[in-house]
């Protein structure tokens, strides 16, 4: 033990022994309150600490043994190290768990201890090298299967386009594949200018001959639906490792950004909003609105600059999980909105700026900030900081606004624009709808209670959460992936509120299917059914299962994309919903039941195994 380890008190001492007892009778609650009673007394004991982490691994708060092991940490104390790894491993954190073991056999007294702590580490490392495997057989099946017409964009768009836009301009395949186009070939164009260095009759480049062969300021737009449309998408093969560089995010985006700063008339001030605003505006007295002789106006600096900012968030959120710094990117992007429109508000209509300093596009991007940041403080477990009412706020003047303003159809022959403002508009909706969605889940799981064996949230926001869920999946026709990721997020729901049927869901889909109809009088036709539920998850069951296993191995503290219920990762049971009605109702219910009962089983299985060989200090 650590040379360091003060005497206990009486009083701490009696609390220890008491504690250690209900221990060794499995009365582990009350192994936890005596051990906190003891700290209480010696808050400086880190075999007190120590002991209260066993104590956690028993009762599955796995994050609160990590923090108690972390603060019983001796550099020389091989248990402390190990109690680490084991909160760590039990967490999921494999390359942390395999570098904490490794640290206790470095420093273990005993040759036996050492042996113990080494297998540990070979079996945490076997266990990442298999999520490596496991990820990288997922990409080759996609890569597999990516050749069939089922699953290849330009095909599908093809295809749209022999149905004469069935499925309208908004549809997935149709955005997707436009995309993928229009950012291979930038991409293309990345990697041969780094080596251009001279016209091909061996002149020297003119001012602005990148920008020329680029397209710049269309490809952050094609940048930008690519990497939203990847990264919002939960069952997108491009989230695992693959052979194409053009497919991978965060590549694209460092291409992308370390091009645009080279570029003359970009201000190097990137991490100062105020900075690069002041920039752009010497550069607007300079050199205009607009591009001229191939060099970057100040509309396209100022819309380059936040978008990046943009994308880089996304990827920091949606790749890393890390909602500390997507938030402070998404805080820059709106700074730059911000600024700019207060800089030049005679430029905020469409035709001058786009959608980069429109009101709108400054509410989203707050909002999203704003999610992040409850997010961070979910994840860290803490008290969800006071922001929810304005983001509540910002997405209901959203929808209101989309409502009072809806998209027409173009009275010219310029579609793209049309097409360009109406995806805005869906994309500004179905995001309003997932921030009210966000609003009501937190709300309900700060209600969630243990009734018998079960988990149940609160019903009211619980619903409410569902509802929105739903109506941003209704934004989507059904090819679309998004449609497929709001569903699913309405599916968890539905099992964790508790007492709502299939048939009460399907009801909510027919609703929010009518209500967009009605919005959308503008649309041509499109295929905007809400599928069945029960056929939804009939027909995906294996997949969600597989979903489902997949999240909770590689990432259980993932909040926005958590294909698991809370009460799945705690070993709890999930609860098996009553039919309101027919025969029918309750075997879907019943199956969804099952999938999550198998992942809940194999995932208590791997749990036990740890926890059972946890015990005690002296």
């Amino acid at each position: 033990m650590s040379s360091k380890e003060p005497t206990l008190s009486p009083r701490a001492a009696e609390l220890k022994a008491q504690a250690n007892d209900c221990f060794k009778r499995e009365d582990f609650d009350k192994a936890h309150e005596l051990f906190t009673a003891a700290i209480v007394e010696e808050s400086s004991s880190p075999a007190l600490y120590s002991n209260r982490s066993a104590t956690c691994v028993k009762l599955k708060r796995y994050k609160a043994a990590l923090k108690d092991a972390e603060k019983a940490l001796d550099p020389n104390w091989e248990k402390a190290h190990a109690r680490v790894a084991t909160a760590q491993e039990l967490l999921c954190q494999w390359q942390p768990a395999m570098i904490s073991y490794e640290k206790a056999a470095s420093v273990a007294r005993t040759s036996q201890q050492k042996d113990e702590y080494t297998r540990s580490a070979a079996r945490v490392q076997a266990r990442v090298m298999t999520s490596i495997q496991e990820r990288m057989a997922a990409a080759h099946q996609y890569s597999v299967r990516a050749g069939s017409s089922r699953f290849d964009p330009m095909v599908k768009l093809q295809t749209l386009r022999a149905q004469g836009y069935k499925y309208g301009n908004d549809s997935a395949a149709f955005r997707l594949a436009h995309a993928f186009v229009g950012v291979k070939g930038g991409w293309e164009n990345v990697q041969r200018l780094g080596k251009l260095t001279a016209m091909p009759d061996g002149s020297p480049l003119p001012p602005g001959a990148q920008w020329m062969l680029m397209g710049t300021p269309t490809l952050f737009d094609d940048l930008m639906g690519l990497v939203a449309s990847v990264l919002n998408d939960p069952t997108n093969a491009f989230m695992y490792p693959s052979v194409e560089p053009w497919t991978r995010p965060l590549e694209l985006v460092e291409a992308l950004g370390a091009w645009f700063v080279q570029q003359p008339t970009v201000p190097a001030h990137a991490n100062s909003a105020a900075k690069y605003v002041k920039a752009v505006d010497a550069l607007y007295k300079r050199q205009g609105w607009e591009n001229k002789d191939g060099q970057f106006g100040a509309r396209a600096v100022l819309a380059g600059g936040i978008r990046l900012k943009l994308l880089t968030g996304l990827c920091t959120e949606l790749l890393i999980n890390d909602y500390g710094s997507a938030y402070t990117q998404y805080d820059s992007a709106y700074q730059m909105v911000k600024l700019g429109r207060d800089k030049w508000p005679h430029m905020w209509t469409p035709d001058k700026a786009g959608t980069s300093l429109s009101k709108t596009f400054q509410r989203a991007v707050r909002c999203r900030m704003l999610e992040c940041k409850v997010l961070m403080y979910v994840k860290l477990g803490a008290n969800t900081p006071q922001n929810l009412k304005e983001i509540e706020t910002i997405a209901m003047e959203q929808l209101q606004s989309c409502q009072q303003h809806p998209v027409q159809r173009p009275t010219t022959s310029d579609v793209g624009l049309w097409q360009m403002w109406m995806g805005f508009d869906v994309s500004i909706r179905a995001n309003a709808h997932m921030a009210l969605a966000l609003v009501a889940r937190v709300r309900a799981e700060k209600g969630e209670s243990k009734i018998g064996q079960y988990h149940y949230i609160d019903a009211k926001f619980g619903r409410l959460a569902m509802e929105h869920y739903i109506k941003a999946a209704c934004l989507f026709p059904e090819d679309d992936k998004y449609f497929s990721r709001a569903m699913w997020y309405a599916l968890e729901m539905q099992m964790r509120v508790g007492g709502v049927s299939l048939a009460a869901m399907d009801s909510m889909i027919e609703a929010a299917k009518g209500s967009e109809e009605a919005y959308d009088r503008f649309h041509g036709p499109q295929d905007r059914s809400g599928p069945d539920a029960r056929d939804f998850i009939l027909e995906n069951r294996e997949q969600l299962a597989n979903q489902a296993a997949k999240r909770n191995i590689t990432d259980p503290q993932n909040i926005i994309l958590d294909r698991i219920p809370r009460y799945v990762t705690s070993g709890s049971r999930p609860p098996v919903l009553q039919s309101e009605s027919s025969s029918d109702d309750g075997a879907a219910h019943i199956t969804i039941a099952e999938v999550y009962t198998n992942v809940k089983r194999s995932r208590q299985n791997e749990l036990a195994s740890i926890a059972n060989g946890v015990f005690l200090d002296d």
